[in-house]
């Protein structure tokens, strides 16, 4: 196949000046800019030589008839193969005019080229992610144990939308979930600099989610290149939150798929699995309840074994203790008992020995055995000392009493 690149093809026709090609060829370029209207694709092509500078630029048509035509044979939407920056290879009738320049009449679009450079793109978006870091980041995080906030972006009109909506909030189970709908265009042209925009929103608020969904309606391969956009992978694989998509496709896997946390074929199947994980976090829950209540029953159950045993120890020991008690109380009163006995037979020791000092010393008794005691003034005559001669003597004897006066006082000699 002869295939011309745009600006070999200005220099061949400049070399004619004016031809009419008998046959239609194969152009490649690059897309500048692309107007539909009425079913019909006005096209601006051009090539730029390596440092970015136009080199060749011409302009192309593709009616109505041969573009549905086209999508067919493609089985995807035109719309997001011929928009500015993608590079195409296609057959086209050549019109070249002195005054008017060259058009050219777009018949067929060539699928290999068109599929190869797609899946070049998502090489080089994969290697430039693994450069940075930041591939498949998003895996790296952990769901929560119960999902019930979700941040939700896709088209609020399609039936993607519908479909996980209906699914997730009429679950059987009843479980109520909080929906905050991001509305951004994921089915055509889809805008990574609105997708960035809108995961720096839920990143400002990402405490009140607990995971981002992405979903849409299915597609064919082309239709799903978008999400192999170099910033919306990225945005996906910084996100903070676990990401799960559920961008409808047959075989073909995006890199959004990739960088995501967890890759659905479905809406519907995104909104299972959050059933599904509820589901297993209530069966968790209940478990776990269940576990709690019986280590508390064997807990409680072994506490009262305990109280029991306590009590009856409680009962045995303070049955000895009152026991022993009454013994000692006994025995301190046998010692108090012994010792007041003791202390009596004591007192009655020194009672009878008193009696019988006092009755020997009575001087009653004295008397009687011949003595007798001698006063002056009325005061017992101890000691001879201070007597005088003159002095009144009284003596009293058993008797009688004798009055006398002192003539002379002899002291013993020593």
């Amino acid at each position: 196949m002869d295939c011309f690149s745009l600006s070999r093809l200005h220099t061949y026709i400049r070399r004619v000046i004016s031809v009419n090609f008998p046959e239609s060829i194969w152009v490649r370029a690059e897309i500048f800019n692309v107007v539909q209207k009425s079913g019909h694709y006005y096209i601006e092509l051009g090539e730029k030589s390596n440092t970015d500078e136009i080199i060749a630029q011409s302009s192309a048509i593709l009616w109505k008839s041969q573009a549905e035509s086209i999508s067919q044979q493609l089985q995807s939407s035109l719309s997001s193969i011929l928009k500015a920056g993608n590079e195409i290879m296609f057959k086209a009738n050549v019109d070249f005019h002195v005054r008017y320049g060259l058009k050219l009449q777009v018949l067929e679009l060539n699928k290999e080229f068109t599929f190869g450079l797609i899946a070049l793109n998502k090489q080089k978006v994969i290697q430039d992610l693994k450069n940075e870091g930041l591939w498949q980041l998003n895996k790296s995080l952990q769901l929560p144990k119960t999902i019930q906030r979700i941040a939700l972006i896709t088209s609020e009109t399609s039936a993607a939308f519908a479909d996980f909506t209906d699914q997730l909030l009429q679950n059987r189970f009843a479980y109520k979930f909080k929906l905050h709908s991001f509305n951004v265009a994921v089915q055509g042209q889809l805008s990574s600099k609105n997708f960035v925009k809108t995961f720096q929103a839920i990143e400002k608020n990402s405490s009140s989610y607990d995971i981002v969904v992405i979903i849409r309606g299915g597609g064919s391969k082309h239709d799903l290149s978008d999400f192999d956009q170099y910033e919306i992978s990225k945005a996906v694989s910084i996100c903070s939150l676990p990401v799960i998509t559920g961008i409808g496709h047959q075989t073909d896997v995006s890199i959004t798929d990739h960088s995501a946390f967890l890759s659905l074929k479905t809406p519907t199947a995104v909104a299972e699995f959050i059933i599904q994980h509820t589901t297993d976090a209530e069966a968790l829950a209940i478990h776990c309840m269940n576990e709690i209540n019986q280590w508390a029953q064997w807990q409680c159950n072994r506490l009262n074994q305990n109280l029991q045993g306590l009590s009856s120890n409680i009962k045995l020991q303070s049955s000895q203790r009152i026991s022993n008690e009454h013994r000692k109380i006994y025995k301190t009163q046998q010692n108090y008992l012994n010792a007041a006995t003791g202390v009596l037979l004591s007192l009655k020791e020194k009672q009878h020995f008193l009696q019988l000092l006092f009755s020997m010393n009575d001087p009653v008794s004295i008397l009687g055995k011949g003595y007798s005691i001698s006063t002056i003034d009325g005061k017992a005559l101890h000691k001879l000392n201070n007597l005088a001669p003159g002095q009144e003597l009284t003596t009293v004897y058993q008797s009688g009493i004798l009055k006398s006066k002192i003539t002379d006082v002899w002291e013993n000699e020593k």
